[in-house]
C-alpha cells in the first residue's frame, strides 16, 4: 500500500516545492509529525498547509507534491517520543466540491466554517452541500 495519494491539482498553479499544490501558499516545513500519541521523525521534509488546512504533503521532485497518507507514511519514520500530544490528523480529511466550478479536493477536518476553492478561489462555507 502506497504512503502517497495522488491529487487533482488546479490548472492555474505552477507547482513549487514548499507551496501548497492546491492553494499556492507557503506551507510549514517539518521533519516530524505526531500520530496517535507517538512522535515520528523523518529523513525528508513534510509540508503542512496551514493557510487552508489542505493537509500534509511530500515533495517528490519532478512529480511535484503528493498528499501523505496516514498511517502508511509512518513506516518511513522513526519513533522518537511516545508522549506526544494528539495528532491533528486524527480528525481525518473531508472531501469538498466547489458548488460554482465543480473542482473537488480534500482538506483536514478542523473546526472551521469556511474555506477557498483551490481552482476558482471562491470562498465556500463548509456545509453539507460542499462536503461530498
Amino acid at each position: 500500500m502506497s504512503a502517497y495519494e495522488a491529487l487533482d491539482k488546479p490548472s492555474n498553479l505552477i507547482e513549487v516545492e514548499g507551496r501548497c499544490p492546491l492553494c499556492g501558499t507557503v506551507m510549514m516545513k517539518s521533519k516530524s509529525v505526531s500520530y496517535e500519541g507517538k512522535f515520528y521523525s523523518f529523513a525528508f521534509p513534510l509540508y503542512l498547509c496551514l493557510s487552508h488546512y489542505h493537509g500534509y504533503f511530500r515533495w517528490l521532485g519532478r512529480k511535484g507534491h503528493a498528499r501523505i497518507k496516514f498511517p502508511e507514511i509512518l513506516k518511513f519514520g522513526t519513533v522518537v517520543d511516545t508522549d506526544a500530544k494528539e495528532s491533528i490528523m486524527n480528525g481525518g480529511l473531508i472531501n469538498l466540491k466547489c458548488p460554482d466550478c465543480g473542482f473537488s479536493w480534500r482538506e483536514l477536518r478542523i473546526p472551521h466554517d469556511k474555506t477557498w476553492c483551490p481552482d476558482c478561489r471562491k470562498e465556500i462555507r463548509i456545509s453539507n452541500e460542499a462536503v461530498e
